[in-house]
């Protein structure tokens, strides 16, 4: 009988498993802290907006003090390269998001890989078993013969 060899990939089966389940969630991880970028850098956009607006409606009143509205428009300045420097650090999470899928599918078509050895080797085996079983009725069929055979000569 042929030895079944399928339980050999199990280990190497949960290693590509584990492997992958760690790789998503890295990339899950990854698409979190992208978001969280790119909230806010949308929450540092609408200071920056309520900043400029604030500073419009200032303009309009009759007694403008220059120093106030310089703070103002510093203001928006400073947020203005903030929302850069987040921009910048957007870009940067969105290159380590792709590295983090480019990863997860390399382990996943890994474990596919694994899987697919195992369920050929499954095959194999059947294979082989299907092969042994028919020697064996081939075997007693050609013994059943020679005794029915031998039995006709002796009657």
């Amino acid at each position: 009988m042929a030895r079944d060899r399928t339980r050999t990939f199990a280990p190497l089966r949960r290693l590509r498993k584990l492997q992958e389940e760690e790789r998503a969630r890295e990339t899950a991880q990854a698409h979190q802290a992208l978001a969280r970028g790119l909230q806010l850098r949308a929450a540092l956009e609408q200071a920056r907006r309520s900043a400029l607006e604030e500073a419009s409606a200032r303009m309009a009143e009759p007694a403008i003090d220059a120093s106030d509205m310089r703070a103002y428009y510093q203001y928006e300045r400073h947020l203005a390269r903030h929302i850069d420097r987040q921009d910048a650090d957007n870009r940067k999470l969105d290159k380590h998001l792709a590295e983090q899928r480019r990863r997860l599918n390399e382990a996943a078509m890994r474990r596919k890989v694994v899987e697919r050895l195992a369920e050929l080797e499954r095959e194999r085996h059947t294979r082989e078993a299907a092969r042994q079983e028919r020697i064996r009725v081939d075997e007693a069929a050609v013994t059943r013969a020679l005794l029915a055979e031998r039995e006709g000569k002796r009657t």
